[in-house]
């Protein structure tokens, strides 16, 4: 499944006697913590005060960057409300008390300006169905509530109200309530969590889990997950669209594909088919919650693990795991679960649940997460002529490195890695249709050299190859980068000014001189562009570094 996340990293590829072997680094992963703010969980913990909650807020950002934390999931709507300025939904009662009222300044905002300042993604977390989380009483929600102003969209569970997911118009609700977010922020990700039908939410009478019913709530929810990916897409392609399921699927027994566990399963409790989301690259990410720990007879943390593995493998789908360290047997092996973690190639991040644990250091789980973290950094970027390049690529979530948490950053790039690295800059995401003999839908790089035809900037080494793995040249990339910016240049006059000009191969002239009159390529010491020179991985990176500067 390795493709950037992005809410992300690149995954590189050796090739050792014609097999494909994924290469990883953990310490770019994502290392994301969910930030709760349902029942004022994690934050706020004071209400009605603008300065107190920000500072709770700082608090909380530095512990988690201190720990090692680059990604928050920060819960934006907790019961069809808002905690940010929405013109469709009310301000979340979690501010003040009072749903409806204005906190005095825009919370999500606050979290994205500190989060990046701190060179943290920010991806918010909606639940998209729940309306109450107890009393069925519609008249005390806010006035301006959705649910409160349309209550037929509106069904009552277990003492509960929830959006139907069945209704078009809740559908569109929530798409709307993801393009206002997608529209108005600077965010890095939308985020669901595991809440979609009710949970076990009864069937009709004579009819079974399998049945026509049951398989229209399942298709009511993954209707729904395509619209808002689709609409994401639409407004900003580089934002990531993820959901965050119950760790099991279905079990062995319900279904020969399942995993060999014997829990709540999410297909027929919560009418997510969040198999088939990942197998049809519905979604970019997917963090099932494997909330267990190893050895647990029903559901064992490893046996998860690798199921989810074989599920996102050949996908294009991000697979980050998710860790309930608010249990005291799964934070007090929280090392122990990374380090599994790591012999799993799809395995992309982890999350962890819930940040009030990490700020508590429950069980010790904050300082073994940060001992694990900073035991699998990068080691060969020290002193190295591009390292700020390298560490700013890597918090990004451009780059990976290898399993050995090397980066190499003198050995060549191939085209095939370029491209997707170009792709994650770019936030080039829509796949074309690619035209390549050598380049197969089984190859790892299969979307992204769709995704660079799409866009428009991808060249064969022929009319029918691309060469996917063979290193790019310094002309290759100005080529590419030139097309992308539109910015090749005819007036052939400062390339003249290297001692190799007449080196450059007459297709690429126009190129290599846009990208030295632009300041993307310079030349070396002894005066050379060397455009024929195999471009070194930290040389891509710096390369990239310097567009839009």
């Amino acid at each position: 499944m390795k493709k950037l996340i992005s809410f992300i990293m690149l995954f590189c590829m050796i090739f050792i006697g014609g097999k494909t072997t994924d290469i990883y680094a953990a310490s770019t992963d994502i290392q994301a913590a969910w930030i709760t703010t349902v029942y004022n969980a994690d934050w706020p913990k004071v209400q009605n005060n603008p300065q107190e909650q920000k500072q709770e807020m700082i608090k909380i950002l530095d512990t988690l960057k201190e720990t090692g934390i680059n990604t928050v999931m920060f819960q934006a709507r907790t019961q069809g409300d808002a905690l940010y300025k929405s013109n469709i939904n009310p301000w979340s009662s979690v501010l003040t008390g009072v749903q409806g009222k204005d906190p005095g300044y825009d919370p999500l905002q606050f979290v994205i300006q500190e989060a990046h300042k701190r060179g943290m993604k920010v991806h918010v977390w909606l639940n998209p169905y729940r309306v109450t989380t107890t009393g069925t009483d519609i008249n005390q929600l806010s006035t301006n509530h959705q649910a409160r102003k349309n209550p037929s969209w509106v069904l009552s569970y277990n003492g509960r109200l929830y959006f139907n997911p069945e209704l078009p118009e809740v559908k569109k609700h929530i798409v709307d309530t993801v393009a206002e977010i997608v529209s108005n922020y600077n965010i890095d990700g939308i985020h669901f969590d595991d809440y979609f039908y009710p949970a076990n939410y009864p069937l009709p009478t004579g009819e079974g889990r399998d049945g026509k019913v049951a398989n229209e709530r399942r298709n009511h929810i993954t209707e729904m997950i395509t619209q808002v990916r689709s609409k994401i897409k639409s407004i900003k392609p580089a934002v990531e669209f993820g959901v965050s399921p119950s760790g099991i699927w279905k079990n062995k027994s319900s279904d020969a594909l399942g995993s060999s566990t014997n829990g709540n399963e999410s297909y027929y409790s919560d009418y997510a088919d969040t198999r088939m989301w990942v197998k049809n690259n519905m979604v970019d990410y997917i963090v099932p919650q494997i909330y267990w720990e190893t050895g647990n007879t029903s559901a064992d943390y490893e046996t998860l693990v690798k199921w989810w593995s074989d599920v996102a493998n050949g996908t294009n789908v991000d697979l980050y795991i998710g860790h309930g360290i608010y249990k005291d047997q799964v934070a007090t092996q929280i090392n122990t679960q990374l380090e599994i973690n790591k012999k799993y190639s799809q395995v992309d991040g982890s999350s962890y649940y819930t940040t009030l644990d990490i700020l508590n250091n429950r069980q010790d789980c904050r300082n073994k997460i940060k001992t694990f973290l900073e035991n699998n950094k990068l080691i060969d970027t020290s002193g190295h002529w591009a390292e700020s390049t390298i560490n700013e690529f890597v918090t990004k979530g451009y780059i990976g490195g290898y399993e050995d948490n090397t980066f190499k950053p003198d050995n060549s790039i191939t085209r095939a890695e370029f491209v997707k690295i170009v792709n994650r800059v770019f936030g080039f995401t829509e796949a074309g249709t690619e035209k390549f003999d050598d380049v197969q839908a089984s190859h790892w790089f299969y979307y992204d050299i769709c995704v660079g035809v799409k866009a428009g900037y991808i060249n064969g080494k022929s009319e029918n190859k691309f060469d996917p793995n063979a290193p790019i040249t310094r002309e290759e990339v100005a080529s590419i980068i030139t097309s992308i910016k539109n910015n090749k240049d005819v007036n052939i006059d400062k390339l003249l000014n290297f001692s190799d000009a007449l080196s450059v191969s007459s297709w690429a002239k126009s190129s290599v001189e846009g990208a030295i009159e632009n300041k993307y390529l310079g030349g070396y010491s002894d005066n050379t562009i060397k455009p024929k020179n195999k471009t070194t991985r930290a040389e891509a990176l710096v390369i990239l570094s310097r567009i839009g500067r």
